[in-house]
């Protein structure tokens, strides 16, 4: 198994984040700094991908310190946790994103962007040994 060091991938632009998205990714873990009105850069990398959910969301949605939002990508379910870093329990608020997230055969990659890779050594991950997690770093 490969260390978490080695599956830790500093992206600096939309089609750096792209490709890290395959018929194997189930969803992504979206630690921020701020809140998702603060639209930090992954912002625009995460509405294109959801097609544009994230900015109807902003308009109508109460704010809030975590959202899930869920899409089709490959033909299959994508899910998105976008939580703030200051979140009280981010090993909770991962782990009760891991029970909504329906995986399908062969998706088995989470893939995990924050500022700080840190945020990631979590016990629901860690106890996670059927899904592959890599973490991005912006």
């Amino acid at each position: 198994m490969e260390s978490v060091e080695k599956r830790t991938k500093v992206l600096t632009s939309k089609e750096d984040f792209l490709s890290q998205v395959d018929p194997k990714t189930l969803g992504c873990i979206w630690v921020t700094d701020g809140p998702l009105e603060s639209r930090e850069r992954p912002f625009v990398w995460f509405d294109y991908l959801l097609d544009g959910i994230l900015e109807k969301h902003i308009l109508k949605a109460p704010k809030s310190p975590k959202s899930f939002f869920t899409a089709n990508q490959f033909d299959r379910h994508f899910y998105v946790l976008q939580i703030e870093s200051s979140f009280p329990n981010l090993d909770q608020a991962f782990e009760e994103a891991f029970m909504l997230m329906k995986q399908t055969e062969g998706q088995n990659k989470v893939l995990c962007l924050g500022q700080n890779s840190q945020v990631f050594s979590v016990p629901s991950i860690k106890k996670k040994k059927e899904l592959t997690f890599t973490n991005l770093i912006y």
